[in-house]
């Protein structure tokens, strides 16, 4: 499915249990080095400015951990999670205020990434993006079990 943007920067909304195939080909570019580094989503910089992404919305209840896994074998992609609250997509100016962001961003990939609540629901931006303008089909899977 195309990874238009039904709403700012969110392609579709992703939930426990959802195993999706998307593509990052004709996605938003939303987010560069600048941001993920801003973020601390990842120390180094590796030229995803030129990358469109696809990104989705995970909403997780309280006590919940949630295995986020990408696959993507034709293409090097890297999946990233963003704690998210806002009603709109964060940008540049918001990075500082990011407290929780998880990426892969290994050039091998495949490692799962790991976001867990404690005492409230939180919602996440859950996205995959490429490096030196990288675009492809990904599969993306959410796998939750209770956390405490």
């Amino acid at each position: 499915p195309s990874p238009k943007a039904v709403r700012g920067c969110i392609t579709n909304e992703i939930v426990c249990g959802d195993s999706i195939e998307g593509t990052t080909i004709g996605g938003v570019n939303s987010f560069g080095d600048a941001f993920y580094q801003q973020a601390m989503c990842t120390p180094r910089r590796s030229d995803y400015e030129r990358s469109p992404e696809a990104i989705y919305k995970l909403r997780l209840d309280s006590n919940v951990k949630a295995v986020i896994r990408l696959d993507s074998n034709c293409v090097d992609l890297d999946h990233f999670s963003i704690g998210w609250e806002g009603a709109r997509c964060p940008t540049e100016k918001h990075a500082t205020s990011i407290h929780e962001c998880e990426m892969d961003d290994r050039e091998e990939g495949g490692k799962p990434l790991v976001v867990t609540t404690v005492d409230k629901p939180q919602t996440f931006l859950v996205g995959v993006d490429g490096k030196h303008g990288a675009q492809g089909n990904f599969r993306l899977t959410v796998e939750c079990y209770l956390y405490r």
